[in-house]
């Protein structure tokens, strides 16, 4: 058996401009996948008005969810979570969270998901494209403590 070397030095390394153009590329390429899965999951259309404030939580795995709580137009209250996009930043995410107000209207896409528990089944929109039917300014968010301050007043 012969022994082969290889030549290192021949194989070519990407310069810094196509770097950038493979991860721009790549970049497009999830957010047109995402996109994808996002339409091919949008069965349901659900308009709610924010009750309270939208929830940013973090799951374990580290995905970015928002939660909203509200009421849809025939009275009934509605729950929703929405997922940000991995290829989302997470100031990007923050201004998403800092656009909804209480009493803005939402309209959104996805489908309704039970969850079984001690009381019975519920179910929970999970939203793939959340729009706002109304620009209602975002209102300034007080403090916890101030918050529980003014429920007890």
């Amino acid at each position: 058996m012969e022994n082969v070397m290889f030549d290192f030095s021949k194989l070519r390394r990407p310069n810094a401009a196509e770097q950038r153009e493979q991860e721009q590329r790549r970049r497009a390429d999830a957010i047109a996948a995402d996109h994808t899965r996002r339409l091919l999951r949008s069965r349901d259309a659900l308009r709610v008005t924010l009750a309270d404030h939208p929830d940013a939580r973090f799951t374990i795995a580290g995905d970015r969810t928002l939660h909203f709580y509200g009421d849809q137009p025939n009275g009934r209250e509605a729950r929703a979570v929405w997922y940000a996009p991995d290829h989302m930043s997470r100031d990007e995410f923050d201004a998403i969270v800092a656009g909804y107000a209480i009493g803005a209207t939402l309209d959104m896409r996805g489908y309704w998901k039970p969850f079984n528990g001690n009381s019975g089944t519920s179910f929970t929109f999970v939203a793939q494209f959340v729009k706002a039917a109304d620009r209602a300014e975002p209102a300034e968010r007080k403090s916890p403590q101030a918050e529980i301050d003014a429920f007890g007043a």
